[in-house]
C-alpha cells in the first residue's frame, strides 16, 4: 500500500470525500522517501479500513460517487463542445483501487492468465513491443508465402 501512496500525484483536486492526495501522502510519510517509517498511524488506519472493506465485502458509498467537473480544452469558453468532463473520485478509494489492481496484475502474470500476445494493461508491454511482434509476424508469413490479414481500430474514436 505504501507504493500506491507514493505513486499518487500531488496537487490533484479532491473527490466527494474531500481528502487531498498531498495531505494523505504527507501523513503517510510517502513524500521524498522509499521506505515506510515505523509506527505510521496513517498507513495502519488505511490497512484497517481496507481489510474491513475486503472482509465485509462492502464498498463505501462515498467511494462510488464522484464530482463531474467540466475541464476547458481550448478555444471559446462559450462553446460547450470545448469542454470535456472529468470525474473527481475519492482519493482513498483510488488508493484501494491501485492496491487491488497491482495484486490482480501480479497474480495474473504469475499464473500466466494472459496470452503472450496480450499487451494492453500489462506492465513492461507497450505499443513498440506489439508493433515489433506484428512486423516480425508479417515478414515471417510473407517469407513463407502466406497471406496476412490485419484490422486496425482507433480506440480514441471507439
Amino acid at each position: 500500500m505504501f507504493t500506491a501512496l507514493r505513486g499518487m500525484k500531488s496537487g490533484k483536486a479532491p473527490g466527494v470525500d474531500g481528502v487531498l492526495s498531498t495531505i494523505l501522502r504527507t501523513a503517510a510519510g510517502a513524500v521524498g522517501t522509499n521506505r515506510l517509517g515505523p509506527d505510521n498511524w496513517t498507513v495502519r488506519a488505511l490497512v484497517l479500513l481496507f481489510n474491513y472493506v475486503f472482509e465485509k465485502e462492502v464498498w463505501p458509498a462515498r467511494w462510488q460517487s464522484g464530482i463531474i467537473f467540466p475541464l476547458h480544452k481550448g478555444d471559446s469558453r462559450l462553446d460547450p463542445g470545448n469542454y470535456r468532463p472529468i470525474t473527481l473520485l475519492s482519493v482513498v478509494g483510488k488508493v484501494l483501487g491501485t492496491v487491488i489492481e497491482r495484486r490482480l496484475s501480479s497474480w495474473s502474470e504469475s499464473v500466466l492468465a494472459f496470452a503472450d500476445e496480450q499487451g494492453g494493461f500489462r506492465r513492461k508491454r507497450g505499443t513498440p513491443d506489439l508493433i515489433f511482434i506484428l512486423r516480425e509476424l508479417i515478414l515471417t508469413r510473407k517469407a513463407q508465402g502466406l497471406p496476412t490479414l490485419a484490422t486496425y481500430i482507433d480506440a480514441r474514436k471507439a
